[in-house]
């Protein structure tokens, strides 16, 4: 089973690329990891890369920007590819659906 659900920040307003006949919303989330250092806890951000096609895309694009809380569900994915000879690699989360989490108000 491949699922992710992630709740955090967006780190950057997405960009909407056109893709074909569909639309490609890209942007980046935030959220923070608690490790312990020691007998102290702190967090770390984890900055996590996001890929939403059609319409939910387009949406996300409308109504979401740079800082605003959101939650992702989606899967893993890591694109590979070679350039110049050298093989590279980029994972992200294909997303599937979403939520607001601000309130209602905002």
């Amino acid at each position: 089973m491949n699922r992710v659900i992630i709740k955090g920040n967006m780190t950057r307003d997405p960009e909407l690329k056109e893709a074909g006949d569909s639309f490609l919303a890209e942007f980046g989330v935030a959220v923070n990891r608690r490790v312990k250092r020691g007998d102290e806890w702190e967090e770390q951000p984890e900055f996590i890369d996001m890929k939403c096609w059609g319409a939910r895309g387009e949406a996300i694009v409308n109504h979401f920007g740079k800082g605003q809380p959101i939650l992702v569900e989606g899967e893993f994915r890591t694109d590979r590819w070679e350039k110049d000879g050298v093989k590279k690699s980029k994972s992200y989360v294909h997303v599937r659906d979403f939520e607001f989490c601000s309130k209602k108000s905002e």
